[in-house]
């Protein structure tokens, strides 16, 4: 993480449970403590017999040098965003951390998951440019992404899926055996909502709904032969 990030999706009790399992503790605050030393000079008053001493020997001195030292704290909430730095710094130790997406997919094997932190092109079934989109994601719950597939036009103006069969087949229509990559974002951890004028949403209608550059911080499995599934912790534009 060598870069300011503007997140577009958190999920932070996924992110406390990662840190907890790998660091061992879940820090919530960041105390910074500084130590000051102070030196100084104390006096006492004089008396008539002080004064008579000084006049005879000069060299007393009726003061004496004094130091103590003391501290300042400063306590900061640890943000979810310096818990995700943290995660990564730690996951970056391990060997099955990826930030390629092929060498996550030619490295994990069916039923089995590694950590991704990735550049991944994502398309979108959903109608952005219509505001129906909105009661169906609230209706679902999530957003769905899926990588791999073209999105075509039904026959009705709204609707879209995807293409699953190869192009330059147009005889047997052989289905597209690419490999398939999908994930679905929670709408209650977006950071910036999913209505029709929020980040998410311009960005998603700037792309088409398709090849959206999507970085993602995640879980990644493989389900089956070439099909794998993201749980997301952190998403943001690549």
């Amino acid at each position: 993480m060598d870069k300011i990030v503007n997140y577009l999706y958190i999920d932070k009790d996924g992110v406390d449970s990662l840190v907890a399992q790998l660091c061992g503790t879940l820090e919530t605050e960041i105390r910074v403590e500084k130590s000051n030393n102070h030196n100084g000079k104390i006096g006492a008053k004089l008396g008539l017999s002080d004064v008579i001493s000084k006049i005879i020997k000069p060299e007393i001195s009726t003061s004496a040098e004094v130091g103590y030292a003391s501290k300042e704290g400063i306590t900061s909430i640890n943000t979810h965003e310096n818990k995700i730095i943290q995660l990564v710094n730690n996951l970056q130790r391990t060997n099955y951390y990826f930030t390629d997406i092929n060498e996550a997919m030619k490295n994990s094997k069916p039923d089995d998951s590694c950590f991704i932190n990735a550049m991944i092109p994502f398309n979108t079934p959903h109608d952005f440019y219509s505001s129906n989109y909105i009661n169906e994601i609230e209706s679902a719950g999530y957003i769905y992404f899926e990588h791999g597939r073209k999105l075509i036009n039904g026959d009705d103006s709204n609707a879209r899926t995807y293409d699953t069969y190869v192009e330059k087949d147009c005889y047997y229509k052989t289905p597209q055996n690419d490999d398939r990559i999908v994930m679905s974002l929670s709408i209650e951890k977006l950071t910036g909502g999913y209505g029709f004028t929020s980040h998410m949403s311009v960005i998603i209608r700037g792309c088409k709904c398709e090849n959206i550059p999507f970085r993602v911080l995640g879980q990644f499995r493989n389900v089956q032969n070439l099909f794998y599934q993201i749980k997301p912790y952190a998403v943001w534009l690549g």
